[in-house]
Order: structure tokens, then sequence, then C-alpha cells
């Protein structure tokens, strides 16, 4: 349990506290427990520096993501939590790095755990393991149901196997409406 960590240097077994979403974060982005006790022993360090004892959120998006990964992180939680300007500034920032493809996939893969959350609540551990999903995108994916619905998740997900094919096949986007 990363609540209360101690980091690896005997000389220093003081304890700090992390963040239920930082925490989480955390073991999502690292499975390694090596990388896992580096991280947090950085984080530590730096909060100590600054006079503080837990860590949150913001540290980890800070001091333990490139700025690739902040920018998808920041696209994938805004999406979630309806924070549509932060989503699209995200984007932005994620289109001017290349290829878009993976930025989809990511979407999907957080998009489509909500709509199964959403859609059959009772068995969420269940599509969790299937979708080698962690607590925190869980999360953010039940923040998605109660924000938009299932309707709502169902044609988003929908969109972006689209956009995925239409990618892979070369495809140029179709504007539903415009055809006839």
């Amino acid at each position: 349990d990363l609540h209360s960590f101690p980091t690896r240097r005997s000389s220093d077994l003081r304890t700090f506290s992390i963040a239920q979403d930082a925490r989480a974060l955390l073991k999502e982005l690292f499975e390694d427990t090596g990388e896992l006790l580096g991280e947090t022993e950085k984080l530590s360090f730096l909060c100590r520096a600054e006079g503080r004892s837990k860590v949150t959120l913001d540290d980890v998006g800070t001091f333990c993501l490139s700025d690739g990964s902040r920018s998808l992180l920041r696209l994938l939680d805004g999406v979630c939590n309806g924070r549509f300007v932060e989503s699209l500034v995200s984007l932005d920032s994620l289109s001017r790095g290349g290829e878009l493809l993976p930025v989809v996939s990511a979407l999907h893969n957080r998009i489509r755990l909500a709509f199964y959350i959403g859609a059959y609540p009772k068995e969420k551990s269940v599509f969790m393991k299937a979708l080698g999903a962690k607590d925190y995108a869980a999360r953010q994916a039940e923040r998605a149901v109660s924000l938009y619905g299932r309707a709502k998740l169902l044609a988003f997900v929908t969109g972006l196997i689209g956009i995925n094919a239409n990618e892979k096949s070369g495809m140029k986007f179709v504007d539903r409406k415009s055809v006839v």
C-alpha cells in the first residue's frame, strides 16, 4: 500500500502520504516495483524539500510524466471530467507531436471502459481485468459515466472506432450529415 510508503534508503525511513488519486496514477504508470519505489522516493524528496509531507496528483503529473504523456493524461482526464477547454488544448498539443492514432486508441480505451462500467456496473472488476485497466482509469471512467451517460458514451466509442478504421484504411473522414 502506497498510502504511507517509506523510501528505500535505510537512513531515511520517514514516511510520507500520497493522495488517493496520486497513488492510483502511480500504480497505473509504474507496474515494476523498482520503478515505483524510485518514483515515490523522488516524490518524497521533492515534497520534503518544499516542506510538505503529502504527494498530490499534480506532483505525480509534474514530476513523473513527460510532456507528451502529461498532455495525453490531461486529454483523457479532461474528457472524463467535462473539462473541454483543457481537452482541446491538450489535443492541440498532441497533434503537433505527429501521429494521432495513439491518441485515438487511448481515448477509445478510456471511453470504452466508461461505457462498459456504465452498462454493467456490477461487472466493473471483470471489465477492468479484461481491459487491463487500473484503479485510476476506472475512477476517471466512472466520472465520465456520471457526466455523459451510456448512450453518449456508446456514440463516442463508435465514432472513435470509425476514426480508427478510416485512419488505418487511408479513407478521409466523411461527415454523415453531408452524405445523401
